[in-house]
C-alpha cells in the first residue's frame, strides 16, 4: 500500500499557490483557453481548405470531361469476328482511352489495335484534338448487335455497333 505523506502534499501546494495572485491566474486561464480556440479555429479552418481543395479538383475533373468528345464516325466488320470503329476526338482537350468493352466484358489489350494517322498504336490510345483513329478490336461475333463502351480517364462512351 502506498502511502502519501500529508506534509509534502501541502507544502507543494503551499509552494504552487504561494505568490500568484488572483489576477495572474485568471489572465493565464484567458490565455490558455485563447490558445485553445486558436488551435480549433485553425483545425476547423484546414478541414474546410482540405474539403474545398477536394471539390475543386472534382469540379476540374467534371470540366475536364466536358471537354473531351468522341464521336463514332464509321462502324464496319472485318474478319473473324472484327469490328472496326472511326473513332473522331471533336473536343478541345486530348483522349486517353483505357479500355474498351464488348456487351459488358473487357477485351484483353492484346486484341485492340488503333491507326491513328500513320502509326499503330496500343492500349492505352491516346486521340489528339481532331484527330480521327481507326481502332480494330478483335471479339467474337455474339449476335446481331454489340454494346461497346469506350472507357476513357474521363469518363466512358456507350454506343451500339450493329452487324449484319
Amino acid at each position: 500500500m502506498l502511502k502519501v505523506n500529508s506534509r509534502s502534499v501541502v507544502r507543494w501546494r503551499r509552494f504552487w499557490c504561494s505568490g500568484v495572485s488572483p489576477i495572474i491566474s485568471a489572465l493565464m486561464l484567458f490565455l490558455m483557453v485563447l490558445v485553445a480556440t486558436a488551435i480549433a479555429i485553425s483545425i476547423v479552418s484546414v478541414r474546410s481548405a482540405y474539403v474545398r481543395s477536394l471539390l475543386d479538383a472534382l469540379s476540374r475533373g467534371v470540366e475536364a470531361s466536358l471537354e473531351e468528345d468522341l464521336q463514332i464516325v464509321y462502324t464496319a466488320t472485318g474478319s473473324y469476328g472484327t469490328v472496326i470503329l472511326g473513332v473522331m476526338n471533336t473536343g478541345s482537350r486530348d483522349v486517353k482511352i483505357l479500355t474498351i468493352y464488348v456487351n459488358g466484358s473487357p477485351i484483353e489489350t492484346t486484341n485492340i489495335y488503333a491507326k491513328c494517322r500513320d502509326e499503330v498504336r496500343r492500349m492505352p490510345i491516346t486521340i489528339r484534338t481532331g484527330e480521327l483513329c481507326l481502332i480494330a478490336v478483335a471479339t467474337e461475333m455474339l449476335g446481331e448487335c454489340y454494346e461497346m463502351t469506350i472507357v476513357t480517364e474521363g469518363g466512358s462512351y456507350i454506343f451500339r455497333v450493329y452487324t449484319r
